[in-house]
């Protein structure tokens, strides 16, 4: 005779089926979607198990820079600087108003000229953070 299927905690479909002593397959069919049953040999749930260990440092990190348009203007033209071209790295931009929230612009990326330009519906003055 097959041991009795356990359920376990369904919140959302796909439900987690275990039978005691891990002992063959389980007609997945007869699981009513919202039964929860706990056998008491399988111990509790508990929290997240230890963290891993660490991997390896990282080759100096990831690039990053801050600009900052003093002067309120529509249009930003920001130099990409040195350490991004020198990768190749074409940086992702965050820009903030001066009170810190976030602003959206249309950014276009000037390979040749090593810059990028950004331009906004009204002129404002930030910073924008190259990543």
């Amino acid at each position: 005779m097959a041991p009795s299927p356990v359920y376990l905690t369904p919140i959302a479909p796909p439900v987690v089926v275990l039978t005691p002593g891990g002992a063959g397959p389980v007609d997945l069919d007869v699981i009513p979607p919202t039964s929860v049953a706990l056998d008491p040999t399988l111990g509790t749930l508990g929290n997240q198990g230890i963290q891993g260990v660490p991997g390896p440092p990282g080759s100096g990190g990831d690039l990053n820079s801050v600009f900052t348009q003093s002067i309120a203007s529509a249009t930003w033209i920001i130099p990409v600087p040195a350490p991004f071209i020198s990768v190749g790295k074409v940086p992702s931009v965050t820009v903030v108003d001066s009170a810190g929230t976030v602003v959206l612009g249309s950014v276009a990326h000037n390979a040749s000229l090593n810059q990028l330009t950004i331009s906004f519906s009204a002129p404002f003055s930030g910073s924008a953070f190259l990543n």
